[in-house]
């Protein structure tokens, strides 16, 4: 991720991974996930317009580790997206 960090930018390979979020592989969701924290700083200019459905399908995965990184990406993105794209999403989630 960091070499296409480098050709890309940051903002492009956070836009990707939290498109391919959607994939369930537990190693994979984890890794993006951690991935996007170390970068935090980039999200602000990361296309966040496809990332709540994502993001909002990690929070019911069977990792809790996935579970809770998907927290954190959330808290992080949420002040760029506002509440409305997770709030529709999490609604759609059954309950625990």
């Amino acid at each position: 991720m960091n070499k296409w960090a480098v050709e890309i930018g940051n903002e492009h390979v956070i836009t990707w991974l939290c498109v391919q979020l959607v994939v369930e592989n537990p190693e994979l969701r984890l890794e993006s996930l951690k991935w996007v924290l170390e970068h935090k700083d980039d999200i602000k200019k990361a296309d966040l317009t496809v990332v709540a459905e994502p993001l909002t399908s990690c929070l019911v995965d069977k990792d809790s580790k996935v579970r809770k990184e998907a927290e954190k990406v959330i808290i992080e993105v949420m002040p760029f997206t506002g509440l409305e794209p997770f709030s529709r999403k999490v609604m759609s989630l059954k309950p625990a």
